[in-house]
């Protein structure tokens, strides 16, 4: 959706506003368009939603680091997989075509479900320490039951 067009103009599939008057106009340029992407192919999918929301990053002492982590099942195995990776989420295609080594995968056991070991090597491998670590193992714990509860397919 970042990389991705909205047919015949300029407008991204995501935007940044700065301030809220943007978020009107970007959100004109959005709806009812058809937006182009690698997954979606030449003809698109209509914009039928948009969602709105508040920046995430903390400015922080340290830099934003982003990181690109995904559930999704892995049908050959019979398992669901947390897929992550340090290299960020906008050109994930190309990591893993490039740079394979750099997308580290979890596979979580029908019966079992996520274990905390899984979490915390999740974290480790992202080079979280801390507070950081912490949140991390929490966030990605969090996560995987809502997409097991909610019966999530990605």
């Amino acid at each position: 959706r970042g990389k991705g067009k909205i047919a015949g103009t300029e407008q991204r599939g995501v935007a940044v506003a700065k301030i809220v008057e943007d978020v009107a106009s970007i959100a004109k340029n959005i709806l009812g368009g058809t937006l182009v992407t690698i997954q979606t192919g030449p003809a698109g999918k209509k914009v039928s939603k948009i969602l709105v929301a508040q920046d995430v990053y903390y400015p922080g002492p340290n830099p934003v680091k982003e990181f690109y982590l995904s559930i999704l099942l892995d049908r050959a195995k019979g398992m669901n997989v947390i897929m992550y990776s340090t290299e960020g989420g906008m050109d994930i295609e190309e990591v893993a075509h490039n740079t394979p080594d750099k997308i580290f995968k979890e596979w979580v056991h029908p019966g079992g479900g996520l274990q905390g070991f899984q979490a915390r090597k999740i974290a480790f491998n992202l080079g979280l320490s801390g507070e950081a670590f912490k949140n991390c193992v929490k966030f990605v714990t969090n996560l995987y039951n809502a997409y097991v509860g909610l019966d999530c397919g990605m």
